[in-house]
């Protein structure tokens, strides 16, 4: 109990979640975090520790979801409909596997994916020659000279490892 030199009481629930929501800017619309925040965007709280855990920082809109809801089952992330990493507000957030979550961010024009991507060098239709090319024996390397791009590129797309949607010949989303 006792860290570099000073005493640190556990501190029960309700004097936590008091402290918690005194960094809490309420309105009619997101409530909005106005602590620590993680690089990108995320509320972070320093939770103390307790008979059950050490201390530790957690994300805000995650505590708010265990303390209002409930545990959060393995593989799960806790998302926003409001898309505002500082929201905190209890009917903003729902759960949401990863591949949800990437959907949902996709669908609102938050993500880019292939040829949108501004740093892409290959479209659809050039990843769809790379994997004829390779399934014919061509080397990755020709191939690579011929779109541009370095082998370890080829062989990511040759494996499905990238671009998957155009693997499946659709959308992965």
């Amino acid at each position: 109990m006792v860290s570099g030199g000073w005493l640190r009481p556990i501190l029960p629930l309700d004097v936590v979640q008091r402290r918690f929501w005194s960094y809490v800017e309420k309105s009619d619309g997101c409530w909005l975090w106005k602590g620590g925040k993680h690089p990108r965007g995320y509320g972070i709280f320093n939770l103390p520790k307790t008979e059950a855990a050490p201390a530790r920082k957690e994300r805000a809109h995650r505590l708010v979801w265990t303390w209002e809801r409930g545990l959060i089952p393995p593989g799960l992330n806790v998302c926003h409909r409001c898309d505002t990493p500082t929201c905190v507000r209890p009917d903003h957030l729902f759960l949401g596997s990863q591949s949800e979550n990437i959907r949902d961010a996709i669908n609102k024009g938050r993500l880019w994916e292939g040829s949108d991507h501004p740093l892409a060098k290959l479209t659809p239709d050039a990843v769809r020659d790379i994997r004829r090319r390779a399934a014919g024996g061509e080397l990755h390397y020709r191939i690579a000279q011929s779109h541009g791009v370095n082998s370890g590129t080829i062989w990511h797309v040759v494996k499905g490892l990238t671009w998957k949607q155009v693997a499946a010949g659709e959308n992965w989303w």
